[in-house]
């Protein structure tokens, strides 16, 4: 058996158990048509709303499962290193638990998103301008403190939680088409491909073409010396996880580039037609659609739609671009 059918094996099993759990804690998003989007795509869309969660980001799925079951465990303390949503989330789990909580966040990180973490008390140390470098940052902090370290995305048990979307997905369209999902460091994509993959769907993952680390290794094996800055912040991570690359290279049939501009144009339609405010990353699946660089697209489409955690000085500025 390859480590990615054994990682796939672990996926499932540790996913009935996420599922049940986090039921307890989080509310089942909506999962809605979006008849507005088929003219602009050509086909039939539907929308899984992640930036409706709590926390207004799907990371609180694996941060909650993970946390709990650290918590079970007697865990008295939680460290980690994200540059926004899971940070959030690691700090509202913690905060529901009664952990402390330490999150190291790159100084690159959004101030909303710093401002959001504040908001459920765990103490923020900014540390390097990349998320690998803070990842290295907090795993010295966490040594120091013996608290228990919570990876953003290169862990079994915090993908498990986040392939919960696709469990609730399946309860309602049994054999979709095509699934399409942002990728920063894999996790997400990583948890839905198992479940999706058993039904016959066509995945795609999405890059920010400013930061391509998961499609660069993903097409020629290598990581890209550097990433630039992109409006979809919550995708910005210059190094994806090992566990997350070979569950991607098992089962993800491709990954896509989009640049700025049509992130740019995807949030507009988003908070245009459908009236949903979405961040950059949230953007990044039906951005990939209007780009017109998805092949054999079959439906029925669910676009990923991740979160919806955006600077206000952001949503200003894309609102002042619809016309």
């Amino acid at each position: 058996m390859s480590e990615a059918l054994r990682l796939a094996g672990e996926i499932e099993r540790l996913g009935s158990e996420a599922f049940s759990v986090l039921s307890r804690y989080l509310i089942e998003t909506p999962l809605i048509r979006a008849p507005e989007l088929d003219a602009y795509i050509g086909c039939r869309v539907h929308l899984k709303l992640e930036n409706m969660q709590l926390t207004g980001s799907f990371k609180i799925r694996g941060a909650l499962f993970k946390t709990h079951r650290l918590f079970e465990k007697g865990c008295r303390g939680v460290v980690t290193a994200s540059s926004g949503n899971h940070a959030i989330g690691v700090a509202y789990a913690s905060k529901l638990l009664g952990l402390d909580a330490l999150i190291v966040m790159p100084t690159s990180a959004s101030k909303f998103k710093i401002g959001k973490v504040r908001e459920y008390g765990a103490n923020i140390v900014l540390h390097g301008k990349f998320l690998d470098e803070a990842h290295a940052k907090a795993l010295e902090i966490a040594d120091k403190l013996k608290y228990s370290y919570v990876h953003t995305y290169d862990d079994i048990e915090v993908i498990a939680g986040q392939s919960t979307i696709m469990i609730e997905i399946l309860e309602i369209i049994d054999n979709p088409g095509t699934v399409i999902a942002p990728i920063g460091g894999g996790g997400l994509i990583s948890g839905l491909s198992v479940y999706a993959k058993n039904r016959g769907a066509r995945v795609i993952g999405v890059q920010a073409e400013n930061a391509p680390s998961m499609y660069t290794w993903f097409k020629e094996k290598r990581i890209p010396e550097t990433i630039k800055p992109t409006i979809a912040d919550g995708v910005y991570v210059r190094k994806p996880g090992d566990l997350t690359k070979s569950i991607v290279e098992e089962f993800v049939d491709d990954i896509v580039l989009v640049n700025e501009d049509y992130i740019v144009e995807a949030m507009k339609i988003m908070m245009s037609k459908l009236k949903i405010i979405v961040e950059g990353a949230a953007a990044l699946p039906l951005a990939a659609l209007l780009s017109g660089d998805v092949k054999d697209v079959k439906e029925p489409v669910i676009l990923i739609v991740t979160g919806g955690n955006i600077d206000l000085d952001v949503l200003m500025r894309i609102i002042g671009l619809i016309r």
